[in-house]
């Protein structure tokens, strides 16, 4: 839970009761039992039918990296035959937090297609981020990357590069 919001709930409650401690203690006692009793929406994982999977970097090359045929020749493998849409996030950013749902959303739109939806956190594995050139510092403007991939190969990535290799921010 984010403490900061909560900071600021709290000293508009203390500026609307005007210096009264007994009412304050009441409305916090209130805020306290809603915060503990309603916990704020989490968007990680499962969404009301869509799914976006979380991947780690030997799941990432097996799942989207993987090559387009496998050992039986000219059989298509799962990656070859569908579309695979991969977030690349961090946790501390607002961005890829507000972003999250929307590829939720997606993903329980084309839950039908051959379209897969797959999130990499790249905080924690920061050497997936750095083999797609993804900077992941705070001043980045390439978080969050969605990055559309088809038969292992990439084929389009928002936010894109211009010619001379920028990030054209959207």
């Amino acid at each position: 839970r984010a403490v900061f919001p909560h900071g600021r709930i709290l000293s508009v409650i203390l500026t609307c009761v005007g210096g009264d401690w007994a009412a304050f203690a009441a409305l916090l006692a209130a805020y306290a039992a809603i915060s503990l009793l309603v916990p704020p929406p989490r968007c990680y994982g499962y969404v009301e039918g869509g799914r976006v999977t979380p991947l780690n970097p030997r799941s990432f090359a097996a799942e989207v990296r993987k090559a387009t045929t496998d050992s039986q020749p000219g059989r298509k493998t799962a990656s070859c035959l569908t579309d695979d849409v991969v977030l690349f996030h961090v946790p501390w950013s607002d961005d890829c937090r507000y972003f999250y749902p929307i590829l939720a959303d997606l993903s329980k739109e084309h839950l039908k297609e051959e379209r897969r939806f797959w999130s990499v956190d790249l905080n924690v594995y920061p050497e997936v981020g750095a083999e797609l050139r993804i900077d992941t510092s705070t001043s980045s403007k390439q978080l969050p990357t969605v990055v559309l991939f088809h038969g292992g190969k990439e084929v389009r990535r928002l936010p894109p590069f211009d010619e001379k290799g920028k990030v054209i921010k959207t």
